[in-house]
């Protein structure tokens, strides 16, 4: 790994102060609908974008913008026009949820004001994959980091492992929101199979979440969802991952017969959450992978 990229302290508090003020943008409809996508103020500056099932978000202060994922370079130029639409401040940080380039790609055309950030553990992964379409960061975050762009406090948080080993909560004390990519759905079951997540890991990663004081999160994808709807996931996963790991511990070693086993009782609780026909039986399959491997020493 480069120099550049080394941190000296597993906790790291990068605070960057730039001014008190805070810009008051232009009056905006409560939600503006285009075909280019959805923009939603949350207040005090902060605006929620949707395009295509991506989410993002960026607070805008009279020392510039600072922004989330670029979501994909289909959705960042539309992104940088709804920014546009309302503030003439320009994108100063970029701060990227994680290393996956569906939601990293697309800074390109940040790139002229806006410096990149990422957790210490994407460095290596960026790095290797060497995207194109992903602007490789400037800087490092450890675990910890303080931006006050304009006098507003943004903390990102590294929770652990989870759907990603380099996830980065974006946390605004003042405001009581948190935005977090991937490992949190809102009332939709998690992504396919749950991929090369560490689903142990994943489970500790949302009640470090919890911990913190927030009443909103806005996702990687979907609407805006609260500390139940958080509380929700963890149980799932909490739930998915006792259930097939009794049916394994008892001899059903098929992902198809486990699911049969378990449909009923959480189509109960969950078959009002969004893809759960689809989904449910690949997080089986994933579930039963993922303990299959940990409990053959193929996960560490």
């Amino acid at each position: 790994m480069p120099r550049a990229w080394r941190l000296t302290s597993i906790l790291m508090v990068a605070l960057l102060t730039f001014g008190t003020a805070i810009l008051t943008g232009p009056a905006v409809p409560e939600v503006s609908a285009q075909q280019s996508g959805t923009l939603t103020p949350l207040g005090d500056g902060i605006y929620m974008y949707q395009h295509t099932g991506y989410t993002t978000v960026f607070v805008v202060t009279n020392e510039g913008v600072l922004l989330g994922d670029p979501m994909g370079v289909s959705r960042s130029t539309a992104l940088r026009d709804a920014i546009r639409s309302v503030t003439s401040q320009p994108v100063r940080w970029v701060v990227y949820s994680h290393d996956h380039s569906d939601h990293a790609s697309g800074g390109a055309v940040f790139r002229g004001t806006a410096q990149f950030y990422a957790h210490q553990n994407a460095i290596p992964r960026l790095e290797a994959r060497r995207d194109p379409d992903v602007v490789m960061p400037d800087a490092a975050l450890g675990d910890r980091a303080v931006f006050t762009p304009g006098g507003r406090r943004v903390e990102l948080h590294w929770v652990g492992r989870n759907h990603s080993n380099s996830s980065l909560v974006l946390f605004m004390p003042r405001e009581r929101l948190v935005w977090a990519v991937d490992f949190i759905p809102i009332q939709t079951l998690p992504f396919r199979d749950l991929g090369d997540a560490w689903i142990d890991e994943w489970i500790e990663s949302i009640s470090r979440v919890e911990q913190l004081d927030f009443t909103r999160i806005v996702p990687g994808h979907g609407d805006m969802g609260t500390r139940e709807d958080v509380r929700a996931v963890r149980e799932y996963l909490s739930e998915l991952w006792t259930s097939v790991q009794w049916y394994s511990f008892i001899g059903f070693d098929d992902a198809t017969a486990i699911t049969a086993a378990l449909r009923g009782r959480f189509r109960a609780r969950y078959g009002s959450w969004a893809q759960f026909e689809t989904f449910f039986p690949l997080n089986v399959q994933g579930m039963l992978r993922f303990l299959n491997d940990r409990n053959s020493g193929r996960i560490s």
